[in-house]
């Protein structure tokens, strides 16, 4: 496509950023307009955001999306009048147009000229405006009707956000207004790639708290693109300077901000509205600090202490950006380098070990063991604080959901009222990045399998609208994810039956089972409860693939239900993907590693304390029989006997489930790093990767949930 004179491939980037974040804010705030949450701070929230997107757009020469942003402002605008009401039609024709916008932002993202024609959904979005208004029971319809046309609406009401754009600059302003106007000076970051866009968001902030008498540039070249780093306005407002300075903070990349009060203006040289930013900007290079200079003069009178040159100049430097915009490659990079250190780590230590086993503690060893010691603190605090930088709010994953369940309500006709809890639950973007399409399966389960039709729900005395709520928290050293519905809950008796249908379980097994053991079926690949197949349920395939992909996480996922009151899926997942503390065991001559987030305990027990049952050793721990499992036998490798007669047992644990692992030997707890196996030998049944020890050895990394479901399968066989 033709961008504007002067973009720049970082100038597209930083818009597709702030357009990606414009974008999901609009998303998120439609989808609250629609549940009955309508306030004015949240109408002028999303024209703000809609605003913000036409001007970075029209900057950029994106004259497509500039149309489409122009015709949803609009919309947004007859919103906050009160002129239409929020229907349902009017939510979906806008939801719609997002995607349309984030249609186009791909194309952008990819560097090719979109095909997306936007004439169709702008008719639409009018026709939509059109009909809201003449059902509203205000007297708006002209205002619609120029809408329709596409034309903006004039309105003298130029106060706390009524005018339909920035209010109408007056070429002819007298000194007079201007004297009684309050003065905001502003100056952008010479570091910032897209100034018009700053200017535009101020001048947009502050039509939001009142009236614009008068800018240098003007609102028609900001809303053009054509300001740069200086800009003045004079702003008709209740507001204290105080208040004006606090909103403005609010905006990224401004390197001073000033504000003059109106009677300030009145008893310093008030400029003429031809005034050019070349001559501000002279004049503010000659000003000094004596009592007759313009902003001395404002800042004396104002209150607010340092408004002249001096407070200017600490203003820029101290108001330096303290965040970085950084490419999750090079945190990648920065990951990787950390986890080579936490090996060389273990191999200093091991060297220095083995160095005092070799030979008599000398100062050489006294202060290798010393640097040693440091460089292991160093790596750990390297490793925490990098870390720290890969954490990010799980609400990057949350925030698209509302939407989706919106949609999908909307689609089965049930009432749902969604609640987000902990989105600021912060976790290791790695996860992030793989957590997001097994929740969206359970969500989709409980919308579409759980939660009844509202005529179903008043029937049996509930509540028309259900409730689907997802929460998120930390526990320990991992994170929790629970989804929790409502609805029908999951009936055992029929689980069973589907499964014996279906040949997964055999009449005897089933009846064998505990309610908690049935529930587990549902997660077996092809076994679903659903009566009719449609686009949510009835296929026998979701919730085998939440397992497997919480899972590939080295997480696990437990269910509670009860029949007719509802369901809870309970997903516990590691913090970080990359570093891992594990228990290291060894088989025969192999050393394994058990994460320890599986561990239960490490016990001694007498080889007869295990006992035979249905052809499968167990060990009675507590009060729950645990299947064993003797690694010897699963990785091929010649059982030992043990002087004592007594076994090493590891108990590990998987969701509801534990099983014990029998190992030759325990070598103690160690920070591991992982590396994945299956770009090398393919997946390999359970083992999840391989860790470098700090004597140069491999060990394996044990894949628990997956050998504790080899124990379910034989179990569900007899």
């Amino acid at each position: 496509m033709d961008y504007s004179e002067g973009i720049t491939p970082e100038d597209i980037q930083v818009f597709l950023e702030e357009a990606d974040e414009q974008i999901q804010l609009l998303e998120d705030d439609l989808v609250r307009l629609e549940r009955a949450e309508k306030s004015d701070e949240l109408l002028q929230e999303i024209f703000r955001a809609a605003h913000t997107l036409k001007g970075s757009s029209a900057t950029l020469g994106h004259q497509k999306m500039a149309e489409l942003t122009h015709a949803m402002e609009n919309a947004f605008d007859q919103l906050r009048r009160g002129a239409i009401e929020v229907s349902t039609e009017l939510m979906d024709v806008l939801l719609e147009a997002l995607d349309v916008l984030s249609n186009m932002m791909e194309d952008l993202r990819a560097g090719v000229d979109t095909e997306v024609d936007v004439k169709g959904i702008v008719a639409s979005i009018n026709e939509t405006i059109r009909q809201c208004a003449a059902v509203s029971e205000m007297p708006a319809r002209e205002h619609a009707t120029a809408i329709a046309d596409g034309s903006r609406t004039a309105n003298s009401e130029a106060r706390a956000g009524a005018q339909s754009d920035h209010p109408a600059e007056d070429k002819s302003v007298p000194n007079g207004r201007l004297d009684q106007a309050t003065r905001v000076v502003i100056e952008i970051d010479k570091e910032c790639l897209m100034p018009s866009v700053r200017a535009f968001q101020v001048v947009d902030l502050l039509a939001s708290v009142g009236e614009i008498v008068h800018s240098v540039p003007s609102l028609d070249d900001i809303e053009a693109g054509n300001a740069e780093y200086s800009l003045e306005v004079y702003l008709d407002t209740d507001k204290s300077a105080s208040e004006l300075k606090e909103l403005i903070n609010q905006i990224s990349d401004l390197s001073s901000v000033q504000i003059i009060p109106a009677a300030d203006n009145r008893s310093s040289t008030s400029p003429g509205p031809d005034r050019s930013v070349e001559s501000r900007e002279d004049e503010n290079r000659g000003q000094t600090d004596s009592a007759g200079a313009e902003h001395a003069a404002g800042g004396s009178q104002s209150g607010d202490a340092d408004q002249g040159r001096t407070h200017q100049s600490r203003r820029g430097f101290g108001s330096l950006s303290t965040t970085v915009r950084v490419d999750v490659s090079k945190l990648d990079t920065l990951m990787n380098l950390v986890a080579e250190l936490v090996i060389d780590r273990a191999q200093l230590a091991q060297i220095v070990k083995d160095l005092e086993n070799r030979y008599d503690r000398s100062d050489l060893s006294e202060a290798l063991d010393k640097t040693s010691l440091n460089v292991g603190r160093v790596t750990s605090e390297l490793q925490d604080e990098i870390m720290k930088i890969r954490m990010l709010p799980i609400d990057n994953v949350f925030r698209r959901f509302p939407r989706m369940v919106r949609d999908l309500s909307q689609e089965l006709g049930r009432e749902v009222d969604f609640i987000i809890e902990g989105q600021d639950t912060e976790l290791d973007r790695s996860v992030i990045e793989e957590i997001g399409d097994p929740l969206i399966h359970l969500l989709r389960n409980a919308v579409g399998h759980g939660i009844e039709p509202p005529e179903e729900r008043v029937q049996v005395g509930k509540p028309r609208r259900g409730l689907v709520r997802l929460r998120a928290y930390h526990e320990e050293n991992s994170i929790v994810i629970e989804v929790e519905d409502d609805g029908r809950g999951i009936d055992v008796d029929l689980v069973k039956a589907k499964a014996i249908e279906r040949g997964i379980v055999s009449a005897e097994a089933a009846s064998r089972l505990s309610d908690r053991e049935a529930i587990n079926l549902i997660f077996v690949p092809g076994l679903s409860t659903a009566k009719k197949v449609d686009s949510i349920a009835g296929r026998g395939v979701g919730m085998d693939i939440v397992r497997t992909n919480v899972e590939r996480l080295n997480g696990s996922i437990t269910v509670e239900t009860v029949k007719g009151k509802g369901t809870k899926f309970r997903v516990k997942l590691p913090l970080t993907l990359a570093i891992i503390r594990a228990q290291l065991v060894c088989v025969g001559s192999n050393i394994y590693a058990i994460p320890i987030g599986s561990v239960q305990i490490n016990l001694r027990e007498p080889e007869s304390s295990l006992k035979t049952v249905r052809g499968r050793e167990t060990y009675l721990y507590g009060d729950r029989v645990l299947p064993i499992i003797r690694l010897n036998d699963v990785f091929g490798v010649p059982r030992s006997t043990s002087e004592d007669g007594r076994l090493f047992i590891v108990v590990v644990r998987s969701g509801d489930e534990m099983v014990g692992l029998v190992v030759d030997r325990l070598m103690g707890q160690q920070e591991i790093v992982i590396k994945n196996l299956g770009g090398v030998v393919g997946d390999i049944p359970g083992l999840s990767g391989v860790t470098i020890l700090g004597d140069g050895r491999l060990a394996l990394i044990l894949d628990v949930p997956s050998l504790i479901r080899s124990v379910s399968a034989h179990e569900y066989a007899v």
